[in-house]
């Protein structure tokens, strides 16, 4: 999981490496197959690193990044942020979110 934010709009990108659940074999300059129908992921945001108070979800998203805007950031919490705390779940038609990768970002 990274993130950069954009020194002067404070607009954020996250982004990961995606994961395999099937079949996946480390291999140099190959990525592993996805072994799912789709490609598909879930962002939270989180208020803090308790990670009990959801302040965003960006739902179904269908590559290993997104945006978190200036305007979503003063709109979820008052003020751009410094720090993220995020969860990013890899969606799966077997079974559903499966567990998160949990970080928190400082920029």
């Amino acid at each position: 999981m990274n993130g950069n934010r954009h020194p002067t709009t404070n607009d954020w990108t996250l982004t990961w490496i995606r994961r395999t659940r099937i079949g996946g074999a480390w291999r140099d300059l190959v990525d592993a197959s996805l072994g799912e129908a789709s490609e598909l992921y879930d962002v939270e945001i989180y208020s803090s690193s308790a990670y009990t108070t959801l302040k965003r979800t960006f739902s179904s998203l269908a590559s290993a990044t997104t945006p978190y805007t200036s305007t979503q950031q003063v709109t979820d919490f008052g003020s751009n942020q410094a720090t993220l705390y995020v969860k990013i779940y890899q969606l799966s038609a077997t079974v559903g979110r499966g567990y998160p990768l949990t970080t928190a970002i400082t920029r």
